[in-house]
């Protein structure tokens, strides 16, 4: 049997498994005097150990005197371990769907009150039916599929139900729960898993549905837009065709009225009231064709040195971007041209500006396209123009409009 020195000297491990100790304390002992036959010095390993010293808790190493020896009576100590191995429970019960399940705990925990576990008998058990209880009642509660799917939200659940459970906390810190794994009838088990799987497939054609969703929802809306610069784009033609035969037919007009009052001198009839009736008749369309062409003038910065061609290719611009304005949210938008050329732009959005950088051979050359932040974060966006598709900056708005925002 092991004797008082052997149980002073061994590890804190060894000496709760001698006979006498309880799994967590170990038997009692009389220390052996180191001076006068009075005095002793007491080792404790702090934060691992415990003396309870005829119920007294010495949690420090300590010089200690006992007196009592000089009047022939015997004092005894137990030697307590704060930090024992964690503890293993096996629970099992019903589910709350009525399925026998059963599950492995392992608890990581620390002694807080060791006077009270060196006065059992057994603290080791008690814990353990405890916790048992504890477990098992959570069972009931669950389903077994909750119960399989998740192991790492069944043991935050359990370490809440065990650190609240004062029984257990007057003695005990619960750490934590280092594994919680179910167990049970494989059958049912395999069922559960195959339906969580079967939840998470679904969960996710789920999301790959939605994202394609979103994404045909983007592309009608720029189909929607193109097609809407196409139709104003047209009419924009349509219209300034109908200008130029108009004031064609109102220069033939006068072409033919100038030929007949010739025509009216030579028989050498007076003209004068002719030329009054035709001069009338010409003056409104005139004055309406002049005023339209002073409205225009400034739309362009040198009129006379534009060709047609290069006055079509900034008027169009211009147009575009105003008719996706309001759709886009766009703030404002500046169009630079140097000469007769459309050299670039800035567009500005709420939240951010388009910078357009064009070279001469645009638009059959593609423009860069920088977006800016108002922390100053810059981002290349050259892919929202695509060669043999994209002919204006207004469509580029666009494709950038309905990623960025």
């Amino acid at each position: 049997m092991t004797n008082d020195q052997q149980i002073t000297t061994m590890s804190i491990f060894d000496a709760v498994r001698q006979p006498g100790g309880n799994g967590l304390a170990s038997p009692s002992f009389q220390p052996a005097p180191d001076f006068l036959g009075v005095f002793s010095w007491q080792n404790v390993e702090t934060n691992v150990e415990a003396l309870i010293y005829d119920g007294e808790h010495m949690p420090h190493t300590k010089f200690k005197a006992d007196f009592f020896r000089l009047i022939g009576r015997r004092r005894f100590v137990r030697r307590v371990l704060l930090k024992p191995a964690p503890l293993e429970v096996t629970a099992e019960a019903l589910t709350a769907d009525q399925r026998q399940l059963s599950i492995d705990v392992a608890i990581k925990f620390k002694v807080k009150d060791p006077v009270h576990v060196a006065s059992l008998e057994n603290p080791i058990n008690e814990l353990t039916n405890v916790a048992e209880g504890i477990i098992s009642e959570y069972i009931r509660t669950r389903q077994l599929v909750e119960l399989m799917a998740d192991s790492g939200q069944t043991r935050s659940e359990l370490l809440n139900k065990l650190v609240n459970s004062t029984s257990i906390t007057q003695h005990y810190d619960i750490v934590e729960v280092l594994k919680a794994l179910p167990s049970g009838d494989e059958s049912l088990i395999e069922i559960a898993r195959a339906q969580e799987l079967a939840q998470a497939e679904s969960s996710l054609l789920d999301a790959q549905g939605q994202n394609k969703m979103i994404e045909a929802r983007y592309n009608a809306e720029i189909t929607k837009g193109e097609a809407k610069i196409k139709d104003e784009f047209d009419e924009r033609v349509h219209q300034r065709q109908m200008e130029q035969a108009t004031l064609k037919g109102q220069m033939d007009l006068a072409k033919s009225a100038i030929e007949t009052l010739g025509q009216v001198a030579a028989s050498g009839i007076d003209p004068t009231p002719l030329a009054k009736d035709i001069i009338a008749k010409l003056a409104n369309p005139a004055r309406r064709d002049d005023s339209e062409g002073q409205q225009s003038q400034p739309r362009t910065r040198e009129p006379s040195k534009i060709t047609e061609g290069q006055h079509i290719q900034v008027q169009q611009e211009r147009d575009m971007l105003e008719s996706i304005k309001e759709g886009v949210q766009m703030l404002a938008y500046d169009i630079v041209t140097s000469g007769s050329k459309v050299m670039g732009a800035v567009i500005q959005m709420p939240t951010y500006e388009i910078v357009f950088t064009c070279n001469n051979e645009y638009p059959d050359s593609p423009p860069q396209i920088m977006i800016r932040f108002p922390d100053g974060r810059e981002t290349n966006m050259d892919a929202a123009w695509v060669n043999g598709v994209t002919t204006s900056m207004a469509q580029s708005v666009l494709v950038i409009a309905a990623h960025v925002k």
